[in-house]
């Protein structure tokens, strides 16, 4: 199988990022009980697909392999296909030297264009008892060898392969317990992303799209002096979506700035941009030749993954989310990219955080001085209905891509001097050292008066950042 690698998108600030993520680079498993593994599985004869555009074709011309995703934390490292037989029986052999995780797809190798490949693919997943179905196949545990999914059934509702296996023999073959693939079930939402890396991942090209989505929240600073701060009042109110096109085939922003090129982004509703008045939605989309200027609510511009590559940002409304459906990105009115953003939704529909909240505190000596910030982890328990400590905090490390924990100000407190950052990405529970002299009061010589606390981490391509700020300065713009 040929080892290969996948762009990572996350934002910090107004900063993107790209992290590549090889297989070499991923954390083994702690149990490797046995050296391979391979998944099987059969597609049920009748297997029917007419809502995702295979109409009337058979097993063998309309399935005609299975694109495998290895999972690396929350990221995903596809695999070249495995054929799918006449039969509708198929078998997706993995790395002996480094056994992940993976995500699954039907496909259809004869799909061209890119509506072409987001219509003629689909999930095989677990089934998970929610009527949705688990993305992520838990492998890299697993004592057997030869991984049965069974026959593989369509989910009409939603276009996707369901295995029979159930949640009983699950737990055997893959050597969890019931609260473990609960667990996995809960963060499954990240790995769908899977869908749209494949659709937008140009075979014939080196052209790649990706979405991204970026949420944080400011907090007052003293809320965490000497006390933990509250997980009960996250929002994270302020949104950002965007996209990055890398190694555009038959353009370059150039041509986009100077309007040879017309870039859309067509959203599948309304939506209301972080100031008022924006018009934007199907039919009127954000255009990279709209002068004009919604308080730099959207932007479209250069970025330094490769040369000609652009990246587009739209800040949203919180309140009113992302709208569900399929974005457009298009290309002089061809299409040019497709996104389901439900990939990249971190609440649930009650508005619970689905991933992780960290509580902060803050240890302060009497005269201001900063010796320590501790760190608690908290998810929410359905079954419990509240926010819960993890019993293990190192449960992070499975997820997070990229994590910083950090301080900063301005020397002497002064505002003349130039802002200080002092970063420690290191420990994701407690800092007990610094590089600095920080204080939360009046700033003695040679301290530092603190201008804003932060913890940020990203789960695949979504990136959350937790600011704690002065009561009198929340905008934290010294970072």
């Amino acid at each position: 199988m040929v080892k290969s690698k996948i762009k990572v998108i996350f934002t910090l600030s107004s900063l993107v990022f790209l992290m590549i993520i090889s297989c070499e680079n991923g954390a083994p498993s702690d149990q490797l009980p046995i050296t391979n593994h391979k998944i099987v599985g059969t597609f049920r004869d009748g297997f029917s697909v007419d809502n995702v555009n295979f109409n009337s074709k058979s097993i063998s011309s309309s399935i005609s392999s299975i694109a495998s995703f290895n999972v690396i934390a929350s990221g995903l490292v596809p695999n070249e296909p495995e054929p799918v037989d006449v039969d509708g029986s198929f078998e997706v052999e993995l790395e002996a030297d480094n056994p992940t995780d993976v995500v699954l797809l039907f496909i259809d190798d004869e799909s061209e264009d890119v509506q072409s490949r987001f219509d003629r693919a689909g999930f095989i997943v677990l089934d998970a008892g929610d009527g949705e179905g688990m993305a992520r196949i838990p492998v890299s545990g697993s004592t057997f060898e030869t991984i049965d999914l069974g026959s593989i059934s369509f989910d009409e509702a939603n276009g996707q392969g369901v295995s029979s296996l159930d949640q009983a023999a699950q737990a055997d073959i893959f050597g969890l317990d019931f609260s473990d693939l609960q667990s996995f079930y809960r963060y499954d939402n990240v790995l769908r992303e899977a869908h749209n890396i494949y659709v937008n991942d140009d075979p014939q090209s080196e052209q790649f799209c990706q979405a991204w989505m970026s949420q944080s929240e400011t907090f007052g600073l003293s809320s965490i002096r000497n006390s933990y701060s509250s997980v009960t009042a996250v929002a994270l109110r302020v949104l950002s979506v965007g996209f990055n096109v890398t190694n555009p085939s038959d353009h370059s922003y150039t041509e986009i700035q100077s309007d040879t090129v017309l870039i859309e982004v067509v959203p599948p509703d309304d939506i209301i941009l972080n100031v008022s008045g924006s018009p934007y939605g199907p039919e009127h989309p954000l255009a990279s030749n709209d002068s004009t200027d919604w308080g730099g609510a959207w932007t479209i511009g250069p970025n330094d993954i490769s040369e000609g590559s652009y990246s587009i940002g739209i800040d949203l409304d919180a309140d009113s989310g992302i709208p569900g459906g399929t974005w457009v990105i298009k290309k002089d009115g061809e299409i040019l990219a497709l996104f389901a953003f439900s990939s990249l939704t971190p609440f649930d529909e009650e508005g619970h955080f689905l991933y992780f909240i960290p509580s902060i505190k803050a240890s302060v000596e009497e005269d201001g001085m900063l010796t320590r910030l501790e760190l608690r982890w908290y998810s929410y328990d359905h079954l419990q209905g509240e926010y819960v400590e993890l019993a293990d905090p190192s449960i992070v490390d499975q997820w997070f891509i990229q994590f910083g924990f950090g301080v900063g100000g301005t020397i002497d407190n002064s505002g003349s001097e130039p802002s200080l950052i002092e970063e420690i990405s290191q420990s994701k529970t407690e800092i007990t050292e610094f590089e600095n002299n920080w204080y939360f009061d009046s700033v003695p010589d040679g301290g530092v008066g603190i201008g804003g606390i932060w913890i940020l981490y990203s789960i695949g391509n979504m990136s959350f950042s937790f600011y704690y700020a002065p009561e009198e300065d929340e905008d934290l713009s010294i970072f």
